[in-house]
């Protein structure tokens, strides 16, 4: 069921028609001069760099994304000749592809970034070793693939002063929108709303503020900080049982504010008017345990009241950087060396199935393994399935084009171009929608060099499906199971929780106060990702191990509530209510670990 969920959920602020349409006119333009200077051939390599870096260029602020294109851009380069280099011989395609695959991951296991500039140099690499008549010219095919990825970073440079906190701004609305979405449900969509949209807003908020600071920057922190308060305010009142009035109230100011952050606004539907229209209910008739939902109301009250007026903590870690962190030798011995293994392993295996026994286009099976196999089962599953239906839907999208219109060398080009703006657009939204529109791109490029429709088509499909069940049996038989591990990382979140709830009651001073609550966040989210991920693993492993996992992580979300409170008002009359909860939570935590 989390699996069906996962794979037809449509997030809408992740649907990017107009910024498509810049990475659209990147490969429009990589396509033509590709077309002009090296005929089909050099339209589809300068166009799959273009495809590439316009992939590298969706997350992240601005200066960030130029940063990730332009080393996507030399992973592709460098992997293209060398892909090229060894085409030709079986032996060395396969030794290539396993070395290649394996310190690329490597690399990808320093942070998001990393892993998406090494997932796509290992496709690349695996794409050019096996694509025909490539081996030909390494070093004009690479100077394609280079200058598809540059222009496509140039094109984006150029446009961005038309809106330089674009990214800052929809991962902000994107975090409003879930709450919103919870309390439109009455808060029975799960136990807590999602904290993924709160811990990648933090992320890219952290990686702005390391380019400079500006003033909106520090509004959209705060407004993030005030986001994390209501989260373990409004599991609180789902588990009380707030009216539908609370809700209703609830939604639709986290809606108006989500509307209002994505237009570059600052949120203004703020106290006292939200307070009157959220508590007004309270008034006429009790709200079922209105006696228990009131401290709750209260406190959301009073977190949106401080943040008006400037009161919350503004606290920011610095960022993390995957460069730097590579110099570091125990963070290097610290990197994911068994996934390195495994990965390597399944795309070598792949790449020599298909060379031994001379599968026509079987490189797309390994690209599928390339893309799918992920260090955790939960993103393995979710990527193989939805890689094998979205590839299916492009497919047959692309096989009644094709029937329908008979398309030539001009036809093919503008199919592709479509397909690049369809994909681009839902990168962010759906990965099956996203899938597809890589699958009908691919065929019409392949198409475009010169490969019958038909053929590709139906290869693609097969391919497909078998490479991402190959990693789906990896995945399975190479396990990482998190499930073993939800009761220590709850522990050591409740743990680092008690530890805030005391720097609190003991008044630190506000680096310690700030580094404690830091502490606490990042073993929330850990434990959050631990135990989202576990429910995508096998019955008979999670069962057990997922216990009381759910009303845990909502007790969580709802002590750190309380503390905030406490931080906010810097109330010294809490002190021995944040004790009592400090000594709760360490006992948690070693019942956990018992």
């Amino acid at each position: 069921m989390a699996l069906v969920q996962t794979l037809s959920r449509f997030d809408r602020t992740g649907w990017r028609p107009v910024s498509a349409l810049l990475r659209f006119l990147g490969v429009t333009v990589a396509v033509l001069v590709g077309l002009a200077l090296a005929g089909r051939g050099g339209a589809v390599l300068a166009g799959l760099g273009a495809l590439y870096a316009g992939m590298a260029s969706f997350g992240g602020v601005h200066q960030a994304r130029l940063k990730r294109m332009v080393l996507a851009t030399l992973g592709a380069t460098a992997t293209t000749f060398v892909g090229c280099l060894v085409g030709t011989n079986d032996v060395l395609t396969v030794v290539f592809v396993v070395i290649g695959a394996f310190l690329l991951s490597l690399l990808g296991a320093a942070g998001a970034d990393a892993a998406q500039v090494a997932t796509q140099a290992t496709a690349i690499l695996v794409v050019l070793s096996g694509l025909q008549g490539s081996s030909a010219f390494p070093l004009g095919n690479a100077a394609l693939v280079m200058g598809g990825g540059l222009g496509q970073a140039l094109i984006l440079m150029l446009f961005h002063p038309i809106s330089p906190v674009a990214a800052e701004r929809r991962a902000m609305e994107g975090v409003y929108a879930g709450l919103a979405r919870f309390a439109s449900s009455g808060g029975k969509e799960a136990p807590l709303p999602s904290a993924a949209p709160h811990a990648a807003a933090r992320d890219l908020l952290r990686s702005a503020f390391s380019y400079g600071s500006r003033p909106e920057l520090l509004k959209l922190w705060t407004e993030l900080e005030l986001a994390d308060a209501i989260r373990g305010n409004l599991s609180g009142l789902a588990r009380v049982g707030a009216q539908r009035e609370v809700w209703e109230a609830l939604a639709e100011w986290l809606e108006a504010a989500a509307d209002e952050i994505a237009r570059g606004r600052a949120i203004t539907r703020k106290a006292p008017e939200f307070g009157l229209s959220l508590l007004s209910p309270l008034q006429d008739e009790p709200l079922g345990e209105g006696e228990l939902a009131l401290p709750w109301l209260k406190r959301i009250q009073a977190m949106i009241e401080a943040e008006e007026e400037g009161r919350m903590p503004v606290g920011i870690p610095p960022p993390r950087s995957w460069l730097l962190a590579l110099k570091n030798v125990e963070t290097v011995r610290a990197l994911a060396l068994g996934h390195a293994l495994r990965y390597s392993f399944a795309v070598g295996v792949a790449t020599a199935v298909y060379r031994w026994f001379r599968v026509d286009h079987g490189y797309w099976a390994a690209l599928a393994v390339a893309f799918s196999l992920r260090p955790d089962f939960a993103t393995t599953i979710v990527r193989s399935v939805g890689r094998i239906v979205g590839t299916a839907i492009g497919v047959g999208l692309a096989t009644a084009f094709v029937f329908a219109f008979h398309p030539q060398t001009t036809g093919l080009t503008l199919g592709m171009l479509a397909a690049v703006w369809f994909a681009f657009s839902l990168q962010n939204a759906t990965y099956v929608g996203f899938s597809a529109g890589l699958a009908f791109y691919v065929v019409m490029s392949v198409s475009l060099s010169g490969l019958a429709f038909s053929t590709a088509g139906i290869e693609r499909v097969g391919a497909t499906a078998a490479g991402s069940i190959f990693a789906l049996a990896v995945a399975v038989l190479w396990p990482k199971w998190e499930a073993g591990n939800v009761r220590s990382v709850l522990a050591a979140a409740f743990a680092t929780q008690a530890e805030y709830a005391l720097a609190v009651a003991e008044s630190r001073d506000a680096a310690g106060l700030d580094a404690a609550r830091f502490q606490a966040r990042a073993a929330r989210l850990e434990a959050e990702r631990t135990v989202s991920a576990a429910g995508f693993e096998p019955w008979w492993l999670r069962r057990r191990h997922l216990e009381g996992a759910g009303p845990a992580l909502s007790r969580l979300a709802e002590n750190a509530a309380r503390i905030l409170a406490v931080h906010v008002a810097g109330d010294r009359s809490s002190a021995e209510d944040l004790r009592r909860l400090a000594a709760e939570d360490r006992g948690t935590a070693a019942d956990l670990m018992g």
